[in-house]
């Protein structure tokens, strides 16, 4: 409280009441030039009237009270929140509202930015605090015309970073915006069920990335940064992810497709295999579900064509980073096989990209060895002179472009080579004869000895031979004497 100075006082008393109370002497003051006092000892809520009378050694002056409800000082609480800076305090007993003052530090006027008209609204949120600026904030609490005194608080006013996150090949990578203001920024991170810990605290404004290398495949993790200025922090906003490892992909020519296969990653539900030509745009060409396929064909790959595959690992709406893998497509030759007098004919289509083909061969349960090299990609045959009759033998084909190798021919036919054979017979005495060696045939029987009326009568084992008979004919009696048979097998 406090009052004129009055001329001839030596001194004055100060009087209170409190409420509908009587007054009583509170302090006297001796000196004359005195003017103020503060009562200490009075009571928030509480409403107190005060006089004060001026004093000498012979008189006492008159006086006119007034009255006034105690309010305590609040010192407010400031934090930076998504909206803005969040000024806080505790509730003031007697209270019927409060006012907000603010101003930029190092200016001298505070300016009331809110009048609270309730008793029990204890904090409020200023939207028009600019990113990277100190404020000033005080708070008075109010009873109509009685008002509080005050202690300031200081805050910069740092806005909350924008955090996007998602799966990199190396961790989980933490990206934000920059904040005006920002002198550095803290990276946090808890898994799911967890507390959060600051796994980063990053001394540059201008630094906007954090991969955290120690997140674990298969996790859920939540991630939030804050941008600081000294002691001073931002709020946050959280996000999660399943940490995915990313997959190891190879891709190599197979004869059902491009072959694209890729490590098990810890976490997956699924994976996604993407695609592109060269000079071309990655598009997804399978979704896989079931998260312990590791391998898909692309039977659509054209071959001759150069693409790069990636694939991702999945989970939910999740997925991994990608190592992509380049690969020139070579389509595995179709085979046929067929048999002359000079060995076993290998035939296949011709394989667009290709400049070469490799022949593959293996008799009976043996291993496969390469038996030519054509150095022509037009060229589309190859006659193999090394079969011995009575083998059996399987043969692939591979297309090559340069080191660039197809998978072998969609079937690796096993054929028994069987030469063919030319044998003249002739039929003597019921018996018949090869006619340059001699040998007996017994299995074969002749009956009848005319053409009309014979017959040849051959086992199972000649059941795919043909034969050519060679005959005297009389006209006259249209009979005929069988002399001679040719028989002709017929390879396989």
């Amino acid at each position: 409280m406090s009052w004129n100075k009055v001329s001839g006082a030596s001194g004055y008393e100060i009087y209170r009441k409190d409420g509908t109370g009587s007054y009583s002497l509170l302090t006297k003051i001796s000196s004359g030039s005195t003017t103020s006092f503060t009562d200490s000892t009075a009571k928030g809520g509480t409403t107190y009237s005060y006089y004060v009378v001026a004093k000498n050694s012979s008189s006492t002056s008159s006086y006119a009270a007034d009255t006034i409800v105690r309010l305590e000082n609040v010192k407010p609480s400031l934090l930076n929140t998504a909206t803005g800076v969040k000024v806080s305090w505790d509730k003031v007993s007697g209270a019927t509202g409060y006012k907000v003052y603010r101003k930029v530090s190092g200016t001298t006027s505070y300016s009331c930015i809110k009048t609270i008209s309730s008793g029990s609204t204890l904090s409020y949120v200023d939207t028009t605090a600019e990113s990277g600026t100190k404020y000033n904030y005080y708070v008075r609490s109010t009873n109509g015309s009685d008002q509080s005194g005050y202690d300031s608080s200081v805050i910069v006013r740092l806005e909350n970073p924008a955090v996007t996150v998602f799966n990199a090949s190396d961790g989980v990578s933490i990206q934000w915006n920059k904040i005006d203001g920002a002198a550095g920024y803290k990276v946090f991170r808890k898994e799911s069920g967890g507390s959060y810990s600051c796994i980063k605290t990053i001394s540059s404004g201008d630094t906007l990335k954090y991969v955290d290398p120690t997140a674990e495949s298969g996790t859920k993790y939540n991630y939030y940064v804050r941008s600081t200025n000294g002691s001073y922090q931002s709020g946050y906003a959280s996000k999660v992810i399943v940490r995915l490892d990313t997959p190891t992909v190879s891709a190599s020519n197979s004869y059902q497709g491009l072959k694209v296969s890729w490590s098990k990653i810890s976490g997956a539900t699924g994976y996604k295999i993407y695609r592109k030509p060269s000079g071309g745009s990655y598009t997804c060409i399978k979704t896989i579900t079931d998260a312990s396929t590791l391998v898909y064909y692309d039977a659509e790959a054209k071959s001759g064509t150069k693409y790069n595959y990636y694939v991702r690992s999945t989970n939910g709406s999740y997925q991994s980073g990608y190592a992509s893998k380049a690969i020139l497509v070579v389509s595995a030759p179709e085979i046929s096989l067929s048999s002359t007098a000079d060995g076993v004919n290998i035939s296949w289509n011709k394989i667009t990209g290709a400049t070469s083909y490799q022949i593959y061969r293996k008799t009976g349960t043996g291993s496969y060895s390469n038996i030519k090299t054509i150095s022509s990609g037009n060229t589309t045959f190859y006659t193999d002179t090394t079969v011995k009759t009575g083998n059996a033998y399987t043969y692939y084909v591979k297309a090559y472009n340069g080191t660039k190798s197809s998978g072998y021919s969609s079937e690796k036919i096993t054929y028994k080579y069987e030469a063919d054979l030319v044998m003249d017979l002739v039929v003597k005495d019921g018996k018949v004869t090869d006619l340059v060696t001699g040998t007996e045939y017994p299995d074969i029987t002749v009956s009848g000895d005319y053409m009309k009326a014979g017959t040849i009568t051959l086992p199972k084992s000649y059941s795919n031979w043909t034969y050519q008979m060679i005959a005297d004919y009389n006209e006259s009696s249209s009979q005929g004497i069988i002399k001679q048979m040719k028989f002709t097998s017929n390879s396989g």
